[in-house]
Formats: structure tokens, sequence, C-alpha cells
């Protein structure tokens, strides 16, 4: 896809809604309205982009913006606040896209340590388990450390 072409289209419709505006035809504060939209065009142009595809930050933006375009509308009742309770996600999604581009990056591992790690989160974060995960932050350094030994041991390259 054309680097062009999602501010071109942003300049578009600023300049229809613009154009509208001043023929009183739609006011501003009903335009407002309609801002998760850039949200839902940058996610699309996410997935367009044939030279960098990023499936899962697309999905992620085009999911968070209709959700925010349906409250605004009326039709769904969500807020950015709301929203916000599910941020863990966005670590199982980019969990998930470590395994979708395992073929160039090798080892599944580091996808799914995210996936897990995100889904631990999100329990936590929708308060379906309580307990304090900051006191498990030295498991990280006993993971780096065997992943260090097994690729020493198999003679893999250092991790840059």
């Amino acid at each position: 896809m054309n680097r062009g072409l999602l501010p071109g289209l942003i300049f578009v419709a600023l300049g229809v809604m613009f154009t509208l505006h001043n023929f009183d035809i739609v006011r501003f504060g009903e335009l407002r309205r309609f801002w998760p939209l850039l949200l839902i065009a940058v996610g699309l142009s996410q997935i367009l982009n044939t030279a960098r595809r990023n499936w899962v930050l697309g999905g992620l933006l085009i999911a968070a913006g209709a959700a925010l375009q349906l409250s605004n509308l009326g039709l769904l009742h969500v807020s950015l606040r709301g929203l916000m309770r599910f941020w863990p996600l966005i670590v199982v999604a980019f969990g998930v896209q470590v395994l979708l581009d395992r073929k160039r990056r090798g080892s599944p591992w580091g996808g799914i340590v995210m996936i897990a790690a995100g889904a631990v989160l999100q329990l936590q974060t929708l308060d379906l388990i309580t307990f304090d995960l900051w006191r498990l932050w030295p498991v990280v350094l006993i993971l780096l450390g065997i992943k260090m030994m097994l690729n020493a041991r198999h003679g893999t390259p250092r991790m840059r």
C-alpha cells in the first residue's frame, strides 16, 4: 500500500468535515462522535500494508475503534476506561503475532511466554485471580538463564 494513502484519506476526510461544517450541514459537535473511525483507518492501514503487514496491531485498532464508534452512536455501551481493563489482551495478541511469524523468528517460546503472561495479567486485571504478580519477577531471570544455557549447549548464537 502506498505510504501517502492514509494521510491523503485523512486530509480528504477533514476537508469534507470542514466543508459540511461551513455550509451548516453538520456541526463539529456531531462530527466529534466519529473520532474512533481514525483508529479503524489506522488499523486498516496496518493490515493492508503489504510491505510490513501487522494483523495483530491492525485488528486491535479496528476492534477498539469499532467498539468506541458503536458506543458513540449509542449502539453499545463501552468507554475508553472500560476498554483499558483489557490491556493485557494486547500482550496476548502480540504473543500470537510472534507465533504466527515463527518461520522468520525461530523458537515459539517468546510467543508462548507472552500469551501466558498476558492471560495471567488479564485474569488479575479482572480480579479473577488475586496475588501479587510482581513477586514473580525473578522467574524472568530464571527463564532467561535457562534460555542462555540451552543456547550455549546447542551452539545457538547469542541474542542481540
